[in-house]
């Protein structure tokens, strides 16, 4: 995908809330620090992202649907998801 192509994806995923940003991957809602390791991307370029959705709403216009994920995509969120059930668990 081009970088336009990408941060329309990415803003799909986050979902503005009151207190920031809810970041979520198909049903499963993450914290931020997980959404960007799982997007392979930085602080300042979410920071950006996220700038830019600020000053203008309809900076990213064309926000695509979430785009299928390849194997290794699918082996992380499995893992994810897996350990997010374990540690509510855990956590009771």
């Amino acid at each position: 995908m081009n970088k336009s192509l990408q941060n329309s994806y990415l803003v799909g995923c986050m979902q503005f809330t009151l207190s920031g940003y809810d970041y979520q991957i198909r049903s499963l809602f993450i914290c931020r620090n997980a959404f960007k390791m799982f997007h392979s991307m930085g602080h300042f370029c979410l920071s950006r992202i996220q700038e830019n959705l600020e000053k203008d709403p309809t900076f990213y216009s064309e926000v695509r649907h979430k785009q299928q994920f390849g194997p290794l995509s699918n082996i992380a969120m499995s893992w994810m998801i897996f350990f997010s059930k374990a540690w509510r668990v855990y956590a009771k």
